[in-house]
């Protein structure tokens, strides 16, 4: 499993501490959902560049995540993409701009709707791997088997209903 560098939620740790050469610079990296983050986003494109792996914590307003869906779309490495915690009811404006993810993980997302969740993701055609963890699911939507491109679907903490 990879190993996260977090930031704790007084926003982004500035990552020029890491930036000597580019083998110095962060594969994985955890962001707050704030202002702080776009702005680092924003202003230091080049320390972030290489990174493959992001993890999102914590709430955010609209349009702040469409802000910062919009900055992750500009990393050209970018493969795994994990929500945690973020209160969604709805898929953040933004989110179709990361179609070449091949990993997306949601956890703690109990309001989450998996139907609007799977019709959004039928576009994303490198995304391999969707993993939904401690979500509050009942029900598995018919419109899970169009996401054809996905060889992995976990569900971890979840309680679905099995029919007989």
């Amino acid at each position: 499993m990879k190993k996260l560098l977090h930031a704790l939620m007084i926003g982004l740790i500035p990552l020029s501490l890491f930036a000597q050469s580019n083998d110095a610079l962060p594969k994985s990296w955890a962001f707050t959902c704030d202002r702080e983050g776009i702005i680092e986003l924003k202003n230091n494109p080049e320390n972030y560049r290489e990174l493959t792996s992001v993890e999102l914590d914590g709430y955010g307003k609209k349009s702040i995540w469409k802000k910062l869906l919009n900055q992750l779309s500009m990393l050209p490495n970018l493969e795994e993409v994990t929500f945690v915690s973020n209160g969604f009811v709805e898929i953040p404006k933004g989110l179709n701009k990361l179609k070449n993810i091949k990993c997306l993980s949601f956890k703690d997302h109990e309001s989450l709707d998996l139907k609007q969740l799977c019709d959004e993701l039928i576009a994303f055609e490198s995304l391999t791997d969707l993993s939904l963890e401690v979500n509050d699911f009942r029900n598995i939507p018919s419109n899970i088997s169009q996401l054809k491109q996905v060889s992995l679907i976990h569900f971890t903490n979840t309680e679905l209903d099995v029919e007989d």
